[in-house]
């Protein structure tokens, strides 16, 4: 990830983190913390790896990956499942996650699997056996329940998958729940706008539409009043307004 592909937000996380200043645009804050240390997005990015298992697994493959870009080979030919352990469908399930019929998790996992697919250049045999060693619980059950499943391609399977598990809630289902998501008494603003931010994401909403519904998820009318009066221009700017604020009470808007 490169600086500037970090937020605004973010970027202050990092140099609250190392007590440093947090005041400036985004060029002032990535040059704060590159004076800081020199390898400091280097250490963020194996950082936010750790913490994030679905990142973890993804940088496996491209460390993987790039392993066998630059190591010589005797034969100009591509790597494919007969290519060693780490290309065998048993030396790769460890790099992708079980499924176990959780509707909202099948999308990321179908992305996973074409990632090792087109990254190791599995045959659509390799790729299947791969698919079925990886389900679990309601997953399993379903692939154990017509025997067609076993034999048809692995697109196919996916897409039969698809069929199954992929019922993600509809747009306005989403929209409610964004709309609904209100700032909570003895939560962090900046917790309640990350929260925000990601189900807004989901929809998505427009960007300049976005500051007037993290506003309108304050309970307080004063508050909300107030800052509808500043007229925020910059998420930051709302961001700062805001974090040295805690409620109290109900968050039933007033």
């Amino acid at each position: 990830m490169n600086p500037t592909d970090y937020s605004v937000v973010q970027l202050r996380e990092f140099l609250r983190a190392r007590n440093l200043s947090v005041s400036g645009v985004k060029t002032d804050l990535i040059q704060r913390l590159e004076e800081y240390s020199p390898n400091v997005w280097t250490e963020l990015r194996q950082r936010s790896i750790i913490e994030d298992p679905n990142e973890r697994e993804l940088e496996l493959v491209r460390r993987e990956a790039e392993l066998r870009t630059h190591t010589p080979t005797t034969s100009a030919r591509s790597p494919t499942i007969n290519d060693g352990e780490i290309s065998s469908t048993k030396g790769l399930k460890d790099l992708l996650c079980e499924f176990d019929g959780s509707r909202s998790e099948f999308r990321r996992w179908k992305q996973q699997v074409e990632l090792l697919r087109d990254t190791y250049h599995l045959d659509d045999n390799a790729t299947r056996v791969l698919i079925s060693s990886r389900l679990k619980r309601k997953a399993l059950n379903w692939f154990d329940s017509k025997p067609e499943y076993i034999v048809l391609s692995a697109t196919n399977l996916l897409e039969e998958m698809g069929r199954m598990f992929d019922h993600r809630p509809s747009k306005l289902t989403l929209k409610k729940e964004f709309e609904q998501r209100m700032w909570q008494p003895g939560e962090s603003f900046l917790e309640y706008y990350h929260d925000k931010i990601i189900l807004a994401n989901r929809i998505p909403i427009a960007n300049d539409e976005i500051i007037d519904y993290v506003i309108d998820g304050v309970p307080n009318s004063r508050l909300r009043d107030q800052a509808r009066l500043q007229r925020f221009q910059e998420a930051n700017e709302l961001i700062e307004a805001f974090e040295k604020i805690t409620l109290k009470g109900s968050s039933k808007p007033e």
